[in-house]
């Protein structure tokens, strides 16, 4: 957990990015954003790496490709829920007045 180059290292200073930014503390409950990146970090760190490795070189990549499938699909749909609740805060645009030329 201390090799920056880890996955679970990488997974870890999401969480803690994410558990930074601001929200409100009394609703009960963890935001999506927190959800998706515990879930990432408990799936690396639950990962039974000496049994994977072992599959892996028998010839079965399901296991892992299946695993690297879920975290392709998780850390787009973190970004997209930090995205959502802190950046994305556009409305649609209308015109003040109709200004023609003359």
């Amino acid at each position: 957990e201390t090799n920056p180059r880890s996955l679970v290292f990488q997974f870890m200073q999401l969480a803690k990015h994410v558990e930074r930014l601001p929200r409100n503390r009394e609703l009960p409950g963890y935001t999506s954003e927190q959800r998706l990146v515990m879930t990432l970090l408990h799936s690396v760190r639950m990962l039974d790496i000496q049994e994977t490795a072992e599959t892996h070189c028998l010839g079965d990549y399901e296991p892992l490709e299946k695993l690297i499938e879920t975290w392709d699909y998780q850390l787009p749909k973190l970004s997209e829920a930090i995205s959502h609740r802190y950046l994305v805060h556009a409305v649609p645009s209308h015109q003040l007045s109709d200004i023609s030329p003359q």
